[in-house]
């Protein structure tokens, strides 16, 4: 309904705006929608049960979908939460997700560290390490190793993880 005529729109009225204006619609709107969120409970509680009922019909639909991702496309879901996971602690991205699997799918059969075969299984599964744990995440600076060296060698440069590992061996032999 139109607030200044009192006209009833059609449906699509929105899709024949420009950018600009929707944007504006859109932000007015979620303020509203905050606002009211914030000051009243009943509709806070409405929206709540809504949300929850559109989480309950949509829940067995998504959780076919993760399965089917998971059997097709295994490392489009590990790239979405590298991306996600390195982007809340900061990082700056340089990579797109499907680079990223691209990136994992194309990487050898076995680890560059310890030359093991990558497997299912989380201890040698494809992870994603930082060369030299710089502050980007491009192709230039990851390459992809199993789970367990990845963990062992933390945020230590390469040079400080071989002298590390150097240095375990010799102390296991002396034992």
């Amino acid at each position: 309904m139109c607030r200044e005529c009192g006209r009833k729109q059609r449906r699509d009225y929105k899709k024949n705006l420009p950018p600009e204006v929707k944007r504006r619609w859109h932000k007015r709107d979620d303020n509203r929608r905050r606002e009211r969120l914030a000051t009243d409970p009943d509709f806070r509680q409405r929206t709540k049960d809504k949300d929850h009922d559109r989480y309950i019909r949509r829940k067995d639909r998504l959780r076919a979908r993760r399965k089917r991702l998971e059997k097709e496309r295994p490392f489009l879901l590990r790239s979405n939460k590298t991306i996600h996971e390195h982007r809340k602690k900061g990082f700056k991205i340089e990579i797109t997700m499907r680079e990223l699997e691209m990136l994992m799918n194309a990487a050898p059969i076995k680890c560059a560290f310890c030359s093991e075969p990558f497997e299912t299984d989380l201890w040698r599964s494809r992870t994603v390490d930082r060369i030299d744990n710089v502050a980007v995440l491009s192709a230039s600076t990851i390459r992809i190793i199993c789970y367990r060296c990845n963990t062992m060698k933390g945020n230590m440069k390469d040079v400080e993880f071989i002298e590390k590992c150097r240095k375990i061996a010799e102390n296991m032999t002396n034992v």
